[in-house]
């Protein structure tokens, strides 16, 4: 009985791990696409060149 529920919980902690990388993975190529790099801190506002009058 007791190998039974640790077979059960190594299978749910192997599968959470595995579905928080493809999460992250998913999140990361998502950002790129976008154009945003994940390792940056990313402000879009810093990106704007001409500013209309009133935005700082």
């Amino acid at each position: 009985m007791r190998t039974v529920k640790n077979r059960i919980l190594t299978a749910a902690i192997a599968s959470t791990i595995g579905l928080s990388t493809v999460i992250a993975g998913t999140s990361t190529a998502w950002a790129y696409d976008y154009g945003m790099d994940p390792a940056m801190n990313h402000n879009p506002i810093d990106d704007i060149e001409d500013r209309p009058a009133g935005l700082s």
